[in-house]
C-alpha cells in the first residue's frame, strides 16, 4: 500500500539561487534586446522567452510542493533489483527528480539535483545573447564582416545575387540566422517541458493506480529496448505535432510562436533534438544529469541544423535567401562540422561492428564456441573498424567538405593555391591554411609546442603511474556499481582489472542495468594508486635518467585524484592561452580536430578496440570521480568543450575568447584547492562549495584577466564590470551540481556580454 502524507512546500536556497540566477540572466538579455531600435520586430521572440520564463518558474514552484510517499514493501517486486535501484530507503527519489518520456532517474547520473532549470532555460540565454552581439555588431559596424578581428582565415561565404531576394551581407545573415537560433533553442527547451510534464503526470496517475495493488510502482517504462524504443518515437511525433499547431500561431500579431522557423525547420529540430537526447541517454547510460543534456543536445541539435542548412545552400543557392548558419560560414565552420559530426557519423555507420568487438571482448573466453579465435577475431574487427573510418573520413566525409569549400572565395590566397572551382581537396586546402599564419612558420610551431607540453604531461602521468605501481602499502577502494572491495596494489592476485587480449576485463563486479557494461571506479582513501601493474616506464629512457627520477621520486608525494584532475586545468592555460593569442582562428580549427580525436579515442577505449582500448582505459580511469559514474567517460569532453566553446562562438572581442580558459584552468583549480585546504563556510548545507573557494575563483581569474590586459593580450574592459560577472559565475558554480566545466564558462561569457563588460 501506498501512505500519503500532507503535502509542503520546501525551500531549497541551492536550488532557488541556480534557478534566480539563470532567470535572472534570461530577463536581462530580455531587456537588453527590447532596448535596442526597432524592438517591435523582435517582440514575439520576447514574447516566447519570457513565456519561457514563467514556465521555468512554474517548474521551480511545482518542484518545490513536495508531497513524501513512503513505498512499503508490498509495493515493490523484491526479486527486481534493477528497479530498487532507483528507490531511496525513503521512497522519494523518484518521485522528485524529473526526467524524460521512457527514461527514469536511473538513466541519468547520479546527482541529488536533476538539473531542469539548467534545461529549460540555459540554452535560451545563450543564444539570445550571442543574438544580442550580433545585432550591436551589426548596428556598430554595418558594414563590416562577420569575421573576428585578426583571424586569419577565407571570408565568409555569400551567396550570389538572385532576383527573388534582396542581396545580403555576412553580418546581416548572421543577424537573421541567430534570430532563428533563439527560437531554436526555445523550441528545444518547450519539447523538454512537454517531456517533463508528462512523466511527471503518467508516474503520479502510476501511483495512484497502483496504491492498492501489489505490483511494482516502476513497471514503467519497459524493458524491452524495442518497445521503450517504440513509444518514444510515437511520443516523439506527438510532441513534435504538437510544435507544429503552436508554428501555426504565427498569423496571430505579437503571439505567434517559432514565426521565423519554417515548418520543415520545426521537423527536422524536433525530430531531431528527441532522436540525439534518446541516443545520449541510451549510449552514455548515466553520464548526464538532465541539465548537462538538455544543454548538450540543445547544442547539438545547433550543429545539425548548420550543416543542413550549409547542404541546402550548396545545392540552392539561387533559390535560398541567405546562409542559415549561426556563425561565419568560413572554412572553419565546414571542418568543424566535418570534424564532429563527422567522427559521430562514422560510428554510426560502423555501429554493428563496435557492437561486436564490445560484446566480444566481455564475454569470457572459456563461455565461446571457440575460445582461441577470441584474439584474431578481435583484431580482424578492429582492422575493420580502421579501414571503414578511412574509406568513411576519406571518401563520404572528405567529399562533402571538398565539395562546400568549393564555393568559397576563389580570391583569398590560401583558395589560389589549393585549387578552386566546384570542389577543392580539403587535405591540401588544409595543408596550405596551417602555413598561412601570422609567419609561414607560426603555425607548425605552435603544433610542435603542443606536441611537446602534451608529451612531457603524459610523460609525467606514466611516471606517476609507475611510482603508484611500486608504492605496495597504499590501499585503494575500487567500486562496482555500489560495491566495493579493498584493494593492495603492491598484490598482484588482488587486483580486480586484468588485461586480456590487449582489452581490460573486470572480473568481478555487477554489469550495468541498461547494456551490461563494468564501469570501475576508484575512491581515494590514502595516496593515489593505480588497478593495474602492467605498465612500464618509457623504454626510451636512458639508465642514468631513470635513477635520477627514482631519486626524485622519494622526495615527490603522489598526487591526489582532485590534483590529477586539476593538473589538466592548469595545462589547459598552457597549451591554449599562446594559441589564443597568436592565432585564435587556427585555435578554432585545432579544438574541432582535438575534439574529434577524443570522440574515436572513445570509441576505442567503450569498445574494446585492439590493440589501444586497454592502456586508454587504464589511464582514463586514473582522472575520474562520481561526475563519470557513466558507461562513457566524459570529463575531458566537458573540460575542452569549456574552453574551446568562446572561440567557437566568434566572439568580436578578444577577451571573451579567453573566458573558458581563465574559468577552468585559472579561477576552477584555484576555486578547488583553496575550497578544500582553507575552506571553513558553505554556501549551502546541500552545497559542498565554500564561500572561500568562490572568493578565490573570483580574485584569481580577474588577476589574470587583468594581466593579460596589462601586457595587450586583450583589448581594454571594465574591470569592475568583470569583476561583477565573474562573482556571479562563482555563485552559479556554488549553487549548481551539473558540470562546472561544462556550464561556467558559457554562462561568464554570456554576463560579460549582458553587462556590457566588453
Amino acid at each position: 500500500m501506498i501512505q500519503r502524507r500532507e503535502v509542503e512546500l520546501v525551500l531549497d536556497i541551492r536550488r532557488g539561487g541556480e534557478a534566480v540566477l539563470l532567470i535572472g540572466a534570461l530577463w536581462l538579455v530580455v531587456w537588453r534586446l527590447y532596448e535596442l531600435d526597432g524592438p517591435i520586430m523582435r517582440v514575439p521572440i520576447l514574447v516566447e522567452l519570457v513565456g519561457l520564463s514563467v514556465l521555468a518558474i512554474i517548474h521551480c514552484i511545482l518542484g518545490a510542493i513536495k508531497t513524501p510517499v513512503v513505498l512499503t514493501a508490498s509495493t515493490l517486486k523484491t526479486n527486481d533489483t534493477r528497479r530498487q535501484h532507483a528507490v531511496t530507503p525513503s521512497g522519494t527519489r523518484e518521485h522528485e527528480m524529473a526526467f524524460l518520456w521512457m527514461t527514469d532517474v536511473r538513466d541519468y547520473s547520479d546527482c541529488p539535483d536533476d538539473g531542469s532549470v539548467t534545461a529549460l532555460l540555459f540554452a535560451p540565454v545563450l543564444a539570445s545573447t550571442y543574438w544580442l552581439i550580433s545585432l550591436q555588431q551589426l548596428a556598430a559596424y554595418p558594414t563590416s564582416n562577420s569575421i573576428p578581428k585578426g583571424w586569419l582565415i577565407e571570408p565568409p561565404r555569400e551567396l550570389p545575387p538572385s532576383p527573388h531576394h534582396p542581396p545580403l551581407s555576412s553580418l546581416q545573415s548572421i543577424v537573421l540566422s541567430r534570430r532563428k537560433l533563439v527560437e531554436l533553442s526555445v523550441l528545444c527547451s518547450t519539447l523538454l517541458f512537454i517531456h517533463m510534464t508528462y512523466s511527471k503526470w503518467q508516474q503520479r496517475r502510476r501511483l495512484v493506480r497502483h496504491s492498492s495493488k501489489t505490483a511494482a510502482v516502476n513497471e514503467f517504462p519497459p524493458k524491452k529496448e524495442g518497445r521503450r524504443s517504440w513509444l518514444y518515437t510515437k511520443f516523439s511525433v506527438i510532441a513534435t505535432l504538437l510544435c507544429l499547431a503552436l508554428r501555426l500561431t504565427s498569423d496571430i500579431p505579437f503571439l505567434s510562436v517559432f514565426a521565423n522557423l519554417s515548418y520543415f525547420d520545426v521537423i527536422i529540430i524536433s525530430l531531431g533534438f528527441q532522436f540525439i537526447i534518446y541516443v545520449m541517454i541510451r549510449l552514455a547510460y548515466q553520464g548526464f544529469t538532465l541539465g548537462e543534456l538538455g544543454l548538450v543536445a540543445t547544442g547539438s541539435t545547433a550543429v545539425l541544423m548548420e550543416s543542413v542548412n550549409l547542404t541546402k545552400a550548396r545545392i540552392w543557392p539561387f533559390t535560398t535567401p541567405f546562409i542559415e548558419t549561426y556563425r561565419s560560414p568560413t572554412p572553419l565552420l565546414i571542418y568543424q562540422i566535418a570534424l564532429i559530426p563527422g567522427a559521430f557519423l562514422t560510428g554510426f555507420l560502423l555501429s554493428p561492428i563496435l557492437v561486436i568487438s564490445r560484446n566480444l571482448a566481455q564475454k569470457p573466453s572459456h563461455r565461446l564456441r571457440f575460445p582461441d579465435q577470441k584474439p584474431p577475431f578481435r583484431k580482424a574487427l578492429a582492422a575493420a573498424f580502421y579501414g571503414f573510418t578511412i574509406l568513411i573520413v576519406g571518401g563520404l566525409i572528405g567529399s562533402w567538405t571538398g565539395w562546400c569549400l568549393g564555393a568559397a572565395d576563389s580570391t583569398h590566397p590560401v583558395a589560389k593555391m589549393a585549387g578552386s572551382g566546384s570542389s577543392r581537396n580539403p587535405w591540401t586546402w588544409f595543408a596550405v591554411w596551417i602555413l598561412q599564419g601570422q609567419r609561414p612558420w607560426s603555425r607548425p610551431a605552435l603544433l610542435v609546442y603542443w606536441g611537446i607540453v602534451a608529451s612531457i604531461s603524459v610523460a609525467g602521468w606514466s611516471r606517476q603511474l609507475a611510482r603508484a605501481r611500486k608504492s605496495g602499502g597504499k590501499i585503494i577502494n575500487v567500486h562496482f556499481s555500489g560495491t566495493s572491495t579493498t584493494h593492495n596494489p603492491g598484490n598482484p592476485s588482488a587486483i580486480s582489472s586484468v588485461i586480456t587480449n590487449g582489452d581490460s576485463r573486470v572480473r568481478s563486479g555487477s554489469r550495468s542495468a541498461s547494456d551490461g557494461s563494468i564501469r570501475p571506479k576508484l575512491k581515494e582513501t590514502g595516496s593515489s594508486s593505480t588497478a593495474l601493474n602492467g605498465l612500464a616506464s618509457p623504454s626510451t629512457m636512458t639508465h642514468s635518467m631513470t635513477e635520477l627520477l627514482d631519486r626524485a621520486d622519494k622526495r615527490v608525494p603522489t598526487l591526489s585524484l582532485n590534483a590529477r584532475r586539476k593538473f589538466f586545468h592548469g595545462l589547459a592555460v598552457v597549451m591554449f592561452v599562446p594559441g589564443i593569442a597568436l592565432d585564435p582562428a587556427f585555435s578554432h580549427a585545432s579544438f574541432s580536430v582535438a575534439f574529434s580525436l577524443f570522440i574515436f579515442v572513445e570509441y576505442v577505449r567503450y569498445f574494446a578496440l585492439y590493440p589501444f582500448s586497454a592502456p586508454v582505459h587504464v589511464f582514463m580511469n586514473e582522472f575520474i570521480n562520481e561526475k563519470d559514474s557513466g558507461t562513457a567517460i566524459l570529463s575531458h569532453f566537458y573540460l575542452l568543450t569549456g574552453c574551446a566553446m568562446p572561440i567557437w562562438l566568434e566572439g568580436p572581442s578578444g577577451v571573451l575568447g579567453f573566458t573558458g580558459v581563465l574559468a577552468l584552468g585559472v579561477g576552477d583549480a584555484v576555486a578547488s584547492i583553496i575550497g578544500k585546504r582553507f575552506g571553513r563556510h558553505q554556501w549551502t548545507n546541500n552545497s559542498p562549495k565554500t564561500v572561500e573557494g568562490t572568493l578565490g575563483f573570483v580574485v584569481s581569474t580577474v588577476a589574470v584577466a587583468w594581466f593579460l590586459k596589462a601586457i595587450g593580450v586583450t583589448e581594454a574592459f571594465s574591470i569592475p564590470i568583470y569583476i561583477v560577472a565573474t562573482f556571479l559565475s562563482g555563485m552559479l558554480e556554488a549553487f549548481s551540481l551539473q558540470n562546472d566545466n561544462l556550464t561556467l564558462p558559457l554562462y561568464l561569457w554570456a554576463v560579460l556580454i549582458l553587462l556590457g563588460a566588453v
